[in-house]
């Protein structure tokens, strides 16, 4: 047996139909549905216009984009602090232990701290 969808319009138009007068079981038997399938519709949809369920869907995939769009960026932070924390632990230990003079960050600060004079002659 296959499976009949009706569309949110008609749906809101078989509602309307139950508010002129005519009772759930007689709608239920025309269209081919349960009478407690009416009943949820009705909770669902309640005394909804198709204007009106057009706007809600439209807001309805606007929150699910911005949702999705929320998550993204939280992510992006949590990665970010996740990055930040380590070069923190690895800025930390470094300056905990000197560099050997001979190495050319340490000949370079030296020069900078100097004053090049311009002949390569380094200050003690």
């Amino acid at each position: 047996m296959k499976k009949r969808r009706y569309s949110e319009e008609q749906i809101i138009g078989i509602l309307k139909e139950n508010e002129a007068g005519i009772s759930v079981e007689d709608l239920a038997r025309k269209h081919g549905v349960a009478a407690g399938t009416i009943y949820r519709c009705r909770n669902q949809y309640g005394c909804m216009e198709v204007s009106e369920l057009k706007k809600l869907k439209v807001l309805e995939a606007e929150n699910t984009r911005l949702k999705r769009l929320v998550a993204d960026l939280r992510l992006d932070n949590q990665m970010l602090k996740e990055i930040n924390s380590k070069t923190g632990k690895a800025r930390s230990e470094a300056q905990g232990r000197r560099l050997p003079c001979g190495d050319i960050r340490c000949r370079t600060a030296q020069m900078l701290r100097a004053g090049a004079t311009g002949d390569g002659e380094l200050l003690p």
